[in-house]
């Protein structure tokens, strides 16, 4: 099955997907049904076998969650991850972003698998800028939801609210398979302020990407590479 998620992403570019774009309160896209039926149900099934997890709790708000950056456990999970940083996933994500020298991160810097548990929430917030490791500046974040399925009734839509947190502007339900992707804005307020009622053993699972750009300036002037005659 890795092959087919290789050739997947190989031919992303080819492939025309409806998407849904909103310009409010930040450029949004969504795609669903992103994955074949098949690779999506082998990586949420494997879910389950992670027993590597961070674990991040607000103990005064019941913000908590777990993150996972080996997913060495999940192969599968592991195979589309790796290929959400490859060369050819940038460039399809460049060319509908208009965005230009997007940078994964392959150490999944606050992203990588993510899930949460009935009855916590994840607190209106805004995001980190910058990525200390890497030394660059967050530019777009994407989302891929894991669940085999989802209730509206369940809640755990992502909100989208506007700079003075008066008003929500978009939600977002996490549908199994849904793609999501939006334009960073260092003051864009988002997250799912109310408490997921979910059954006690279903989580509300996404597989998280950052991509970033440099402004950085070159240490000496650009030069080709300059072979040495021996001759």
């Amino acid at each position: 099955m890795h092959d087919e998620v290789y050739q997947f992403f190989n031919e992303l570019t080819n492939v025309k997907r409806p998407a849904t774009h909103y310009d409010e309160p930040a450029r949004i896209w969504i795609i669903d049904n992103f994955l074949p039926a098949n690779i999506f149900k082998e990586a949420t099934n494997q879910i389950s076998l992670i027993t590597e997890w961070l674990t991040f709790e607000n103990g005064y708000s019941n913000s908590k969650r777990k993150e996972c950056r080996n997913l060495t456990e999940a192969p599968i999970v592991e195979t589309i991850a790796n290929c959400f940083n490859s060369s050819k996933t940038v460039n399809w994500l460049e060319s509908i972003t208009d965005s230009e020298g997007l940078i994964p991160d392959p150490h999944f810097l606050g992203g990588g698998l993510c899930t949460i548990a009935s009855q916590s929430k994840l607190d209106l917030h805004t995001d980190f800028n910058w990525n200390n490791r890497l030394k660059l500046n967050r530019s777009v974040n994407l989302m891929l939801y894991l669940n085999e399925e989802w209730v509206e009734e369940w809640g755990g839509a992502l909100e989208f609210w506007d700079d003075d947190k008066t008003e929500c502007i978009q939600k977002v339900m996490p549908k199994p398979n849904r793609l999501i992707f939006w334009e960073y804005d260092t003051n864009l307020v988002h997250g799912f302020p109310n408490k997921l009622e979910t059954p006690a053993d279903v989580t509300r699972n996404n597989l998280i990407h950052f991509y970033y750009t440099s402004n950085s300036t070159w240490d000496e002037d650009p030069r080709r590479s300059q072979f040495i005659n021996n001759g």
